[in-house]
């Protein structure tokens, strides 16, 4: 399968104060590519988009965030949301009502697509869905949008689009692993390192260098 150019490649998914960092990851991340680029020319999906064009970007995906939650529902009977090992195609999903985490981002991203939105700006990310310091949250997967300079969040399971920048406290959403159009990310945690622990390494290291 053709690779992306370097101008096609999707910027560094640095939201909710995490640090990704490239990784190769196959067969998801070359999933991911795959279906970036079925066509488009679906019927579910052209009714479903049908009043969202001329709006803004940022009105454009609240408009599909919501759309797709009202006419797909989650089929996941777990608490958490399992890859099932089949990515259906918007049409189907959106023709039979329901889909798991990744079938709904994955009707989502398609939407978005159709309404212009460049491939490059569009992310699947993978994580724990409410996550917080004493929980690790359930399993699930979402969509992320680039927007300008920002990144927003599609769930499966809120009805408005959640701001996902680096720095965003109290996230609702912990991403593990990040898959954009030829490039893949794992998230961590920025190190903060004050002024006694560069002191203390300091002295660590030349107490290994002296004679």
């Amino acid at each position: 399968m053709p690779q992306p150019v370097a101008s096609q490649l999707p910027d560094e998914p640095a939201v909710f104060g995490t640090v990704p960092v490239p990784i190769k990851v196959k067969p998801i991340g070359s999933r991911w590519l795959r279906i970036m680029r079925a066509p488009l020319d679906q019927p579910a999906l052209v009714a479903l988009t049908g009043s969202a064009w001329g709006m803004a970007r940022e009105a454009q995906a609240a408009f599909v965030q919501s759309a797709v939650n009202r006419a797909v529902r989650n089929r996941s009977t777990s608490y958490d949301c399992a890859d099932d090992g089949y990515w259906a195609p918007a049409s189907e999903t959106l023709g039979r009502g329901v889909g798991d985490c990744i079938d709904i981002a994955i009707a989502k991203m398609e939407a978005l697509r159709l309404l212009g939105v460049p491939a490059r700006d569009l992310y699947l990310t993978t994580g724990y869905a409410g996550a917080h310091a004493s929980q690790r949250g359930r399993e699930s997967a979402a969509l992320l949008v680039r927007i300008g300079g920002n990144f927003w969040l599609l769930t499966d399971r809120n009805s408005q689009v959640i701001a996902a920048s680096s720095g965003m406290s109290r996230p609702d959403f912990a991403p593990i692993i990040t898959y954009g159009v030829g490039k893949t990310w794992i998230h961590g945690k920025p190190v903060k390192v004050t002024p006694e622990k560069m002191q203390t390494a300091a002295l660590a290291g030349s107490a290994r260098v002296a004679p």
